[in-house]
């Protein structure tokens, strides 16, 4: 299990290593309020996102941090979320400075285990 963990972790930092966005380092957080939502009729700004809930670390103002479910490296960050998630262990998460979908929500760079 560790080391899927630990080659997940490796693929997605590989994966976001390209690219000049600023980012935010959220720090180790405990997996909580996993949550990965579908096309909803309703609206929502979470609508075929998986998201989690941002419980501590570096990144004020930050309570959710999300991923949209058609991004190539989707997969493979909700893998490495739910396995942490599984084993009780922490993951390091980092976000987009940018604005997110909702004030209080940013956009998963990588996470790492």
């Amino acid at each position: 299990m560790k080391a899927l963990l630990k080659l997940c972790a490796i693929a997605s930092t590989i994966i976001f290593s390209s690219g000049a966005q600023a980012y935010l380092e959220c720090g180790s957080i405990s997996v909580k309020g996993l949550t990965v939502q579908a096309s909803r009729e309703n609206g929502s700004a979470f609508e075929n996102t998986m998201r989690i809930v941002v419980s501590s670390g570096a990144c004020e103002g930050v309570t959710y941090a999300y991923l949209k479910n058609d991004h190539p490296a989707y997969a493979g960050i909700l893998s490495v979320i739910l396995a942490a998630q599984a084993s009780n262990q922490n993951i390091s998460v980092y976000v987009k400075e940018a604005d997110g979908i909702i004030p209080g929500a940013k956009e998963i760079e990588w996470v790492s285990k």
